[in-house]
């Protein structure tokens, strides 16, 4: 059987509680948000990872693992408890999505709101986002690069400089890519993007 457990940490990573969500078959919704949060809040967690076993005994995450991954994830953020990790166990093996690293999802600060304006992944380096911009093109997606840090720009250039050293800003920007994100997108067509996404990173 498939079960879903969830580890609610303190500030500090403590542990503070260790629950089983679900446990059912592999064709059965593992869990909705609402039932984690409402034991995380319980217990004045701030922090949360996901630990649950694929009978297959193959760890890679699959769509709903990911779906299911994310909408957690986002709701944490509003409720200020942040999903560190979702660990997948099979057959003597584990997949860690924080450190498969395939994407970089967005992240929300505590104590901040997302301003809900775009919607963007963080790829490994600039030729990797260039190969998925030009892939996700190839399929009728339109997805672009975020930005040009404003000191490498022609007015940055003249008229403004950089303070300190340039540790972040650039690399940052060389590896965002906006995904469209539309008043009138649909389900269908979300599903479509993050397919052709994932098929990209061959997952």
């Amino acid at each position: 059987q498939e079960e879903l457990i969830a580890l609610f940490l303190d500030t500090r990573n403590r542990l503070l509680r260790e629950s089983l969500i679900f446990r059912g078959t592999v064709n059965a919704s593992p869990a909705s948000p609402r039932e984690i949060f409402v034991e995380a809040l319980s217990v004045h967690a701030v922090r949360l990872v996901l630990v649950h076993n694929h009978p297959s005994g193959d760890p890679a995450p699959s769509r709903e693992d990911l779906q299911m991954t994310e909408r957690i994830r986002s709701a944490g953020e509003l409720l200020g408890i942040r999903l560190l990790d979702h660990i997948i166990i099979g057959d003597n093996r584990y997949s860690s999505l924080r450190e498969r690293g395939i994407l970089e999802l967005p992240h929300v600060p505590e104590g901040c709101v997302h301003n809900g304006h775009m919607y963007y992944v963080k790829t490994k380096d600039l030729d990797e986002r260039t190969r998925l911009i030009d892939f996700l093109k190839e399929n009728g997606i339109w997805a672009v690069f975020h930005y040009v840090p404003l000191h490498s720009a022609p007015a940055g250039r003249k008229f403004g400089r950089f303070a300190g050293e340039d540790v972040y800003t650039t690399r940052e920007s060389d590896r965002l890519v906006r995904l469209p994100m539309f008043y009138t997108l649909t389900s269908d067509e979300v599903d479509y993007i993050v397919g052709k996404v994932k098929e990209f990173y061959h997952i």
